[in-house]
């Protein structure tokens, strides 16, 4: 069974004075969209939406209280969940340097919670089970990650660039989202 097949053309170079229709203009019976698109995440098609419209469609979501200086936030969502399903919601607060601290809905195995190494638990009762140091992301960064949970069972990921102690600092913000 044929999963996936790619070819790619390394080192291409084009002859000086070629011509590159970067409007597309030069593709025919293609339609093209312009304006905003979904958020794609991990092969799920999100919306993005407002903290407003996350507290209406979400029972218990955490956000941070004030979003830090140089960071921006995005709150998406997948949509047309069956009625009554837990909302599936991601907030990313990134910064232009590239720094970013992400939630994510999470009912995943409880078992994964006995893999955490560390334990922080914030002024409001938020336990933070941090993932063993020395993790890193994708690209090789250095990863912070913990699986949150909240005093009324409620349980999230939390993801990030920054250092476990700066994650602690900014996990004292965390608010439920209203």
């Amino acid at each position: 069974m044929l999963v996936t097949s790619s070819r790619y053309l390394v080192d291409e170079l084009l002859p000086a004075g070629s011509h590159v229709a970067w409007d597309r203009s030069d593709l025919h019976g293609i339609q093209t969209e312009d304006g905003p698109h979904p958020v794609c995440y991990g092969g799920l098609q999100l919306h993005v939406i407002s903290r407003q419209d996350l507290a209406s469609r979400a029972q218990s979501a955490y956000v941070l209280r004030s979003i830090p200086d140089a960071f921006s936030e995005e709150i998406s969502v997948m949509p047309d969940r069956l009625t009554g399903e837990p909302v599936y919601y991601i907030v990313a607060c990134v910064s232009a340097a590239g720094d970013y601290l992400v939630l994510e809905a999470w009912d995943g195995p409880r078992y994964l919670i006995e893999l955490m190494d560390e334990t922080y638990t914030t002024a409001t009762g938020l336990e933070l089970l941090f993932t063993p140091e020395g993790m890193s992301d994708l690209a090789g960064n250095p990863l912070t990650q913990a699986i949150v949970r909240a005093p009324d069972g409620t349980t999230f990921i939390l993801r990030s660039s920054l250092p476990r102690e700066q994650v602690q600092a900014l996990a004292e913000d965390l608010v439920l989202v209203r």
